[in-house]
This record gives C-alpha cells, sequence and structure tokens, in this order.
C-alpha cells in the first residue's frame, strides 16, 4: 500500500518544485509583468472613470438648464395670470 503513493507523492513534489524554481529564477520579469499589467489596468480604469465623470457632468447640467428654463417659464406664467386677474 505504502508503494503506490510514493509515487504521487515524488510527483507532487516535483511540481511543487518546479513551479518555485521557475518563481525564484524569474522573479524579476514576473515582476515588471506585473508592474506593466497594474499600469494598464490602472490607465484603463482612470480613462472610464474621466468618461463616466464628463457623461456625468453633461448630464447634470442638462439637468439644471432644464430647470432652470421651467422655472422661468413658470414665472413668466404665474406673472402672466396676475396680469390677467
Amino acid at each position: 500500500m505504502r508503494l503506490n503513493i510514493f509515487p504521487q507523492i515524488v510527483f507532487a513534489a516535483s511540481c511543487a518544485f518546479g513551479v518555485f524554481w521557475y518563481v525564484f529564477n524569474n522573479i524579476e520579469e514576473i515582476k515588471e509583468k506585473q508592474g506593466r499589467a497594474i499600469a494598464q489596468t490602472m490607465a484603463e480604469q482612470s480613462k472610464t472613470l474621466k468618461s463616466t465623470q464628463e457623461l456625468q457632468k453633461a448630464n447634470i447640467d442638462k439637468v439644471m438648464r432644464e430647470q432652470a428654463e421651467n422655472i422661468a417659464r413658470g414665472q413668466r406664467e404665474a406673472e402672466e395670470r396676475r396680469k390677467k386677474l
């Protein structure tokens, strides 16, 4: 029974050693790739955020203009009703 587990243990240990060895020998390259990926992701997020903020500002400005126009129209209509009385 013990002999059947030994090859599996050796295989698992070999795989783990291979991964650790790869990381150990390529850590600078891995860090560099991570840095580039992070920078790219942050740039995309910044661009998306800026675009969303600009869209929100445009929508808010539009609503504020419409509100100002509605208020002015309401005041004009109220003034016209007062004149008719």
